[in-house]
């Protein structure tokens, strides 16, 4: 390994509630990253577990700072507050239910160091210990509808080559000091959902790129909040794709959104799985919130 001064710090950022049975191993890839250990700086925010998260924190096989909140912050603010204490150059965001390949600082460094104007960069990202592809890499449409590239298809190298995306999911993500300085931390009224999407729509605008690293490689349990695909989640994903069309695609968007979404469930549409009463709870919500909504229009969050 050279001279450790060559690389520059890392502060990874890991949040979670409730997570002692996948914290352990997902320290321990961050032990094992071939990177210089006096180089990663590993912050765990903890958002009110019951269980021993946060004794298995503090006996990681490094250094973690803790930071416990008296409740459930999200998964929006509780990044943001360990954004807020972090020191490093690169800045990680990583999912207590995920593990890191070795060489992955390492790749997404490569990625940085190659293109200045790279503000955000996410990796190849597989289901478990499989090699079935959770994330490749993310994309949008104009009603915000989101989806990862390759999802559940089997690796056989058919995403291999780096490209820019139109965002990279939130599980194992890093960005630049420069990219969080100049678009901010997560708007927090996501709570979850929505909060990488909108960073990456802001970083793209603010003139930086959002890249897809194939050579770093994480793994994903995808324990989820919400346990499952639940009416909490469906409305909490619906309430967060409105919002981000208010803030990026204005009042046409959203509304158009809506409509969309209550002509495709009123007919049937098989890809319309959020039952219309969930539609209308997050339109309600966004409806409520708009005036502050559109005052976040020009977002940087400290």
């Amino acid at each position: 390994m050279a001279n450790s001064d060559s690389y520059p710090g890392l502060s990874i950022i890991i949040v979670g509630m409730n997570v002692e049975g996948f914290l352990p191993p997902c320290l321990a890839s961050v032990a094992a990253l071939d990177y210089p250990r006096e180089k990663i700086e590993v912050i765990y925010v903890d958002n009110a577990s019951s269980d021993r998260s946060v004794e298995c924190a503090s006996r990681a096989p490094l250094p973690v700072r803790i930071v416990r909140n008296d409740r459930n912050m999200g998964f929006s603010e509780g990044n943001n507050i360990g954004l807020r204490i972090a020191g490093g150059e690169y800045l990680v965001l990583l999912n207590a239910d995920a593990e890191l390949h070795p060489e992955w600082a390492k790749e997404m460094l490569r990625c940085f160091r190659g293109d200045p104007r790279v503000g955000i960069a996410g990796c190849k990202i597989y289901y478990g210990r499989t090699t079935v592809l959770q994330h490749a890499g993310g994309f949008y449409d104009v009603l915000m509808r989101t989806g990862h590239y390759g999802i559940y298809e089997e690796d056989r190298g058919q995403y291999d080559e780096q490209r820019e995306v139109g965002y990279v999911t939130a599980a194992a993500i890093m960005l630049s000091r420069k990219c969080l300085e100049t678009i901010g931390l997560f708007d927090r009224n996501y709570f979850i959902y929505g909060e990488e999407t909108d960073w990456a729509i802001a970083a793209t605008r603010a003139g930086f790129k959002v890249v897809y690293v194939p050579t770093a490689v994480a793994y994903h349990h995808e324990m989820s909040y919400t346990k499952g695909r639940t009416k909490k989640f469906y409305f909490l994903l619906a309430r967060a794709r409105y919002r981000l069309l208010i803030k990026y695609f204005g009042l046409r968007g959203f509304f158009a959104a809506f409509r969309r979404d209550i002509v495709d469930r009123r007919a049937g549409l098989p890809e319309a799985q959020w039952p219309i009463r969930i539609v209308v709870k997050a339109f309600l919500w966004n409806i409520v919130r708009l005036p502050q909504t559109l005052m976040c229009r020009g977002r940087v969050f400290k």
